[in-house]
């Protein structure tokens, strides 16, 4: 299943096995399989299909389920049942894999180096940054180039915009001399 990249063509695989694995879960040391129909809550079935996204959701929910399943067998009124040391055996294999698999995923998903931006683009935005902070700093009378009324006052909406200018100033100044230094360096 790790190899599905489809979403749609994953949901069709991993959905039914998960479902099996908490179908197995209801049913373990469960007298009501001998009465009638034992079957997942309808709640439950429907946050699998809301949760289920990709393979480390798949691995979450195989180690929910190997972990209730696992509780049951330790809390099993019936302590000399031959498949019982086989069971935890078993609920303990599915944890540990699924554990290092979540692991690497996660690992794979942190080692994905997202798309730079392109030195044009950070140049770009340091320009639009300057000119919304000579906006936001009422520098050489900026807003009225922009068409709005020039006033002396300061109010809550202007401290805003000064604010958040020195933020976006700073923010690609930082990017652009980080990628210049990236580009001499490299």
């Amino acid at each position: 299943m790790s190899k599905l990249r489809d979403p749609s063509i994953f949901a069709f695989c991993a959905i039914p096995q998960v479902m099996a694995i908490g179908t197995l879960e209801a049913c373990y040391n469960n007298h009501n399989v001998f009465t009638g129909v034992v079957k997942m809550r309808r709640g439950e079935t429907a946050k699998i299909m809301w949760f289920l996204k990709d393979y480390t959701d798949a691995c979450i929910l195989f180690r929910h389920y190997a972990k209730l399943i696992a509780a049951k067998a330790q809390v099993q009124v019936d302590k000399d049942d031959p498949n019982r040391e086989r069971i935890l055996e078993i609920c303990q294999r599915i944890e540990t894999t699924a554990s290092a698999r979540i692991e690497s995923c996660v690992r794979e998903a942190s080692d994905l180096d997202p798309t730079p931006l392109p030195m044009s683009t950070r140049i770009l935005f340091f320009i639009v940054s300057i000119m919304y902070g000579a906006y936001a700093w009422k520098i050489d009378k900026a807003r009225e180039v922009f068409g709005t009324p020039y006033h002396e006052k300061t109010t809550l909406v202007d401290l805003m915009n000064m604010c958040i200018a020195a933020v976006l100033i700073l923010y690609s100044v930082v990017s652009v001399f980080a990628k210049l230094t990236a580009i001499r360096y490299s």
